[in-house]
C-alpha cells in the first residue's frame, strides 16, 4: 500500500498541512478525518502512477470523487472533495 511517505512531495505537503490546522485548533477529530481523507487520494493517485505532487491533474481529482461517489455519500465525497482547496 501507498503511504504519504512513500511519494515524493506529498509527505512534506502533508506535515505542513496538518501543522496549519493544528495551528488553526481544528479537532482532533477533524484532523483525523482529514488525514484519512489525505491518505485515500495519495493511494488513489498512487495507483494511477502519479508519484509526485507536480504529476496530479485535475482529471486525478475528478476520477477519486467519482470512486468515493460510487462508494460513499455525497456529503462524505464533497467532504473529502473540499480538501483539495485545503492541501
Amino acid at each position: 500500500m501507498l503511504t504519504v511517505e512513500s511519494l515524493g512531495g506529498f509527505e512534506r505537503l502533508t506535515r505542513s498541512w496538518s501543522r496549519h490546522l493544528r495551528a488553526e485548533n481544528k479537532s482532533p477529530r477533524t484532523l483525523e478525518t482529514y488525514g484519512e481523507a489525505v491518505g485515500q487520494f495519495v493511494n488513489h493517485v498512487g495507483r494511477e502512477g502519479i508519484v509526485e505532487v507536480g504529476g496530479v491533474e485535475v482529471a486525478h481529482i475528478e476520477s477519486f470523487i467519482a470512486d468515493l461517489l460510487a462508494v460513499y455519500s455525497p456529503a462524505t465525497a464533497n467532504n473529502r472533495f473540499r480538501l483539495r482547496e485545503r492541501f
